[in-house]
């Protein structure tokens, strides 16, 4: 049986917090997956944008169904392999 490590970086934008969890956590990239909200991606794309993602799930596809919307220009310069909705 092989036991893998895998680590999960719940993100939320608080303001107060912000600057040091993206240089300490998010930057490095040592976890696996990484939960977080719409606003956060609107607020955080440029960090966000840095990574090859493999999977971008995204719950609540009605956000992106008008593709004028930021949230929908945010999503599309996210660099993934795959994408569910």
């Amino acid at each position: 049986m092989v036991f893998m490590r895998q680590s999960c970086l719940s993100y939320h934008c608080y303001r107060v917090l912000q600057a040091n969890v993206i240089r300490g956590t998010l930057i490095p990239g040592d976890w696996d997956v990484c939960v977080t909200s719409f606003e956060c991606c609107i607020i955080e794309k440029a960090a966000l944008r840095k990574y090859n993602w493999r999977y971008l799930i995204m719950d609540e596809a009605h956000r992106i169904k008008n593709e004028k919307s930021k949230l929908s220009l945010v999503v599309r310069e996210f660099k993934s392999n795959n994408r569910y909705v």
